[in-house]
């Protein structure tokens, strides 16, 4: 099933969510399309619905109307936008409270809102560019990773103690300039890709273990990771987005010292353009696998089985989608 909320928009990125405890999309009535697409076609300043604290919540990020759209899942009926005033909005992470984190690219910041709020209750300087972000479980601390440094060389991943404050900037990445996205496991390992371009754009993928502060090359299988993409946690396995010329690709990996053994493929069919994703699969503290994804690719947002993939079961369209993230209600 298809809603069509917005005339959408060509994007050449792509972002993925696989949730755990949210379970599965079912079948939903159609939406209110006509107010949906005048909210969501431009900037217009946050608002949300009344009642929508009390529901499950997927945030997306729009960087091309510097907007974060907000969702009742699993009915993807609109509920609300987040105006960030203009600061790119590019990476979404959650933390056990359901508390909202967005990576403001151009504003060198992060953001923190609670569920279901329309003002950021906490706003982070970041050292860098920030893409990607991750909330490490078992301390509540956040990573960020930088593509950039601020005077514009090689990035970095700077580490907020307890999500506040100001955060510790680690810059010794093995083979890894140019760092996209991370993602915390449930032990507290930290596992970042990215590229290395000092003899061309090569993919690298690494890791901070718990408790260091050194940086391990991971080596993967030829074809993983290729074009460069995300790295998440899906509750059960270490995992990385790619694209292929037909659908969007998960590789599930299983992570020994310095190698990846690959442990199973997930295809989104039709999904080209999903160079990247993000997880949630330890919503309130569940560490199981995702049972569901939602990915992005150009200007859709699709609804998938996980970890059998396939056709999406609820197709929403939006203006740029970048990142998503499921925020559960504390009811």
């Amino acid at each position: 099933m298809k809603l069509s909320i917005s005339t959408g928009a060509f994007w050449v990125c792509a972002a993925l969510v696989t949730l755990a405890a949210c379970g599965g999309p079912t079948a939903q009535t159609s939406a209110p399309i006509a107010a949906q697409q005048s909210v969501l076609s431009g900037h217009t300043g946050s608002w949300m619905k009344p009642d929508a604290k009390k529901s499950d919540l997927l945030y997306v990020t729009d960087e091309g109307n510097y907007n974060v759209y907000v969702y009742d899942y699993p009915s993807g009926i609109l509920a609300g936008t987040l105006d960030t005033a203009y600061g790119s909005p590019t990476g979404l992470c959650v933390d056990k409270k359901g508390d909202i984190f967005v990576t403001e690219y151009n504003g060198q910041e992060v953001l923190e809102y609670a569920h279901g709020g329309t003002s950021p209750i906490q706003s982070l300087y970041d050292a860098g560019q920030p893409i990607g972000c991750s909330i490490d479980p078992s301390t509540g601390n956040l990573a960020v990773a930088n593509e950039m440094s601020p005077s514009g060389g090689y990035g970095n991943i700077s580490i907020f103690t307890k999500a506040k404050g100001n955060g510790q900037v680690l810059q010794d990445l093995p083979d890894l300039e140019l760092p996209y996205w991370c993602s915390y496991d449930n032990k507290g390992n930290l596992f970042i890709d990215g590229e290395l371009i000092q003899s061309g754009f090569h993919f690298s993928f690494a890791e901070l273990p718990s408790g260091s502060s050194k940086f391990t090359a991971i080596s993967v299988p030829d074809g993983a990771g290729t074009p460069p993409g995300g790295v998440q946690w899906d509750g059960k396995y270490v995992t990385l987005g790619s694209a292929s010329s037909e659908n969007g690709l998960i590789f599930q990996f299983n992570i020994s010292g310095s190698s990846a053994t690959l442990a199973g493929t997930t295809m989104l069919s039709g999904f080209t353009r999903m160079p990247t994703y993000w997880v949630a699969a330890n919503a309130k503290g569940k560490a199981r696998q995702g049972k569901t994804a939602i990915a992005t690719s150009g200007g859709d947002i699709g609804f998938f089985s996980y970890p059998a993939g396939g056709s999406a079961t609820l197709t929403l369209t939006q203006n740029y989608p970048w990142s998503a993230v499921v925020s559960q209600s504390k009811k």
